[in-house]
């Protein structure tokens, strides 16, 4: 198991073709924000809620990580190999599942049972773009060798960011569309 994710992770085309499918999950949901035609986030909490299935999974392997000791032996489990691991597994898990659960519940009521499902997908890899995007900006913004010309960029992309966000909250505007009509 550890060898084919090791395998398919240090494929560099692998994490290419990762990115065109969430950069291209994420323009096509900017466009369906910007139409206002179907729901993508009904509001923030449910926004929150999809950026929770990347930060949550990724924060629990952080804290595995610090967690590990030094030397690490052949047969260490991450996850399960002491208490305070299995408290981290089970927590990340238990909260991974419920925004799972919390995302596709979303998706569906907010656009019936055969979209829903759709945008849950579309959701999920925009998602881990979304993720990407503010850590890149970030570490623009605190790096130590950090320039005015960067610090610049790195707000100019979150502007840019901030901006299509907001467009991707359009809860109340499809409603309004759908009420005028």
């Amino acid at each position: 198991m550890y060898e084919t994710v090791d395998t398919f992770l240090s494929n560099q085309d692998n994490w290419v073709t990762i990115g065109y499918i969430g950069g291209g999950s994420f323009i096509v949901l900017v466009l369906l924000g910007i139409t206002n035609t179907i729901v993508v986030y009904r509001d923030v909490p449910d926004f929150l809620w999809s950026v929770a299935l990347v930060v949550v999974p990724f924060a629990t392997l952080v804290t595995q990580s610090l967690l590990m000791p030094e030397n690490v032996p052949s047969d260490y489990n991450v996850f399960w190999e002491t208490t305070q691991t299995k408290i981290v597994s089970v927590i990340g898990g238990l909260i991974t599942t419920h925004a799972t659960m919390k995302t596709f519940i979303n998706c569906v009521s907010n656009n019936g049972i055969i979209i829903g499902p759709i945008m849950f997908i579309f959701k999920i890899c925009a998602s881990i773009v979304s993720i990407f995007v503010c850590m890149a900006v970030f570490n623009k913004l605190f790096e130590n060798q950090r320039t005015i010309r960067g610090v610049l960029i790195g707000m100019i992309i979150f502007g840019v960011f901030t901006f299509f966000l907001k467009r991707l909250i359009n809860g109340d505007s499809v409603a309004r569309k759908k009420l005028n009509a």
